[in-house]
């Protein structure tokens, strides 16, 4: 529905006569929009800021706001509404987005290495090879520009070869990757 007030809005900002308006609120595609958002009045070309922002008002604020009172509800079962609104600045990294700088230590902690029985040779080599993908983790995030043609991997670089992701979940991962040997 997104892309439908998308095109809906744009064609009817674009309209600058009557005609051209008229057969843009006539199609199908603005027809529908406006019978979502309950707007039954006859559209004007002098009309279209107040109706484009009452368009963009029911699909943003609108039909949101019954979801949001459901998720209100049930943040108010045993009291956590409460709890969020009194303690707002703990749970904001909760509700808010805010993106994060990867560091190698942000990497390596993202993994869980597998390792063979403790005190077998192949142990020792397996920790060795986790002392090393350390040590390049830490040259990748000391590492920021490219030189030249030649292509530098960065943290996100290897971030999005292990997991398909360009950044960490808010949630992190689950289940989490973890390194096999």
């Amino acid at each position: 529905m997104v892309e439908a007030l998308d095109t809906a809005s744009r064609l009817i900002s674009q309209s600058e006569d009557e005609a051209s308006f008229r057969i843009i609120v006539r199609s199908d595609s603005v027809i529908n929009c406006f019978a979502q958002a309950g707007y039954h009045g006859v559209a004007k070309l002098e009309l279209k800021k107040e109706l484009l922002t009452e368009l963009c008002h029911f699909f943003v604020i609108d039909k949101a706001r019954s979801a949001l009172e459901q998720f209100k509800e049930g943040l108010r079962t045993l009291d956590i509404l409460n709890l969020v609104k009194e303690f707002h600045t703990l749970f904001r990294p909760y509700f808010c987005y805010t993106p994060k700088t990867l560091t190698a230590a942000c990497i390596d902690a993202i993994f869980t290495p597998i390792l063979s029985e403790d005190g077998c040779r192949i142990r020792e080599r397996e920790e060795l090879v986790i002392m090393h993908w350390r040590d390049y983790l830490q040259e990748r995030e000391d590492t920021s520009s490219v030189n030249g043609s030649e292509f530098v991997v960065t943290l996100p670089s290897i971030l999005i070869f292990a997991t398909g992701l360009d950044e960490v979940p808010p949630l992190g991962f689950r289940p989490k990757p973890s390194i096999h040997f």
